[in-house]
């Protein structure tokens, strides 16, 4: 009969795992911050939402009454500037993305950095692929989303 309790020999991984759920790390102005539990529930949240999010302002910005009159135009430039608040990219060299990682991994301490690569949000969520397809890179705790 298996017993309810973990295994002893995966005791310090559990503890590991979970002490990993409470010790989320960002990227602040001077090196790595803690990141709180509301700033990652938003983050998750955005993550959920982004396909969505996406799918709506690309059809916004295809519209002609949108784009096509002052007031439409309006619209999108507020649309643009309160966007700037929500999770965005920022495109890289492959020097300065080698630097990155370098950077993340040296810092991250015993854990290793934290970096997940997988297909283009964007591609997915309007059906527009284009290789390569794998090209979305999340770091540091964007990773665990």
């Amino acid at each position: 009969m298996s017993s309810p309790l973990p295994a002893p020999e995966l005791l310090p991984l559990l503890l590991l795992s979970s002490a990993g759920l409470l010790a989320h790390v960002g990227l602040g102005e001077h090196g790595l911050v803690p990141v709180g539990p509301v700033q990652y529930a938003m983050q998750w949240l955005y993550a959920v939402l982004e396909p969505t999010i996406l799918r709506v302002t690309d059809w916004l910005i295809t519209r002609p009454w949108i784009t096509g009159t002052r007031p439409g135009r309006a619209f999108l430039q507020l649309l643009a500037l309160s966007s700037h608040y929500l999770p965005h990219g920022v495109v890289l060299t492959t020097p300065a993305a080698a630097r990155f990682a370098r950077y993340i991994q040296e810092h991250e301490g015993p854990r290793g950095g934290r970096l997940a690569v997988g297909p283009c949000v964007c591609q997915k969520a309007l059906d527009r692929w284009q290789e390569p397809s794998c090209k979305d890179v999340v770091v540091l705790y964007g990773a665990e989303i």
